[in-house]
């Protein structure tokens, strides 16, 4: 379970036939991992994961050293884990979880 999204990052584009064990292998120079949830079930072809470090520092440096990085012949992306807000929720489930998209703007007004 991811307690902290400030300490986590989402990886996305993952082969289906990702593990937690090569996840480690490949976080673990940029700090001490305190959980790693793998998705990779589903029709989908691709596969993503959550990974909680120890400290919020860590997430900084496996952004700047993972993102459009390399795994099975696949270019992964990483960004900041982001929780949803629930209310009345006090434990952060794994389906809480999403992504940010820097620079992306969005709007709910319509134009006349």
């Amino acid at each position: 379970m991811i307690t902290d999204a400030k300490r986590t990052v989402y990886v996305g584009n993952l082969p289906k036939s990702i593990t937690k064990e090569l996840l480690y292998n490949a976080f673990i120079p940029f700090g001490e991992i305190v959980s790693i949830i793998v998705h990779n079930t589903g029709r989908s072809e691709k596969a993503y994961a959550y990974i909680e470090f120890e400290d919020r520092e860590d997430v900084e440096e496996a952004l700047k050293n993972m993102d459009y990085s390399t795994i099975y012949d696949r270019t992964i992306r990483v960004s900041r884990a982001n929780i949803q807000k629930q209310p009345d929720s006090t434990t952060v489930e794994e389906d809480q979880l999403t992504t940010t998209t820097p620079n992306t703007v969005t709007s709910n007004s319509a134009t006349a």
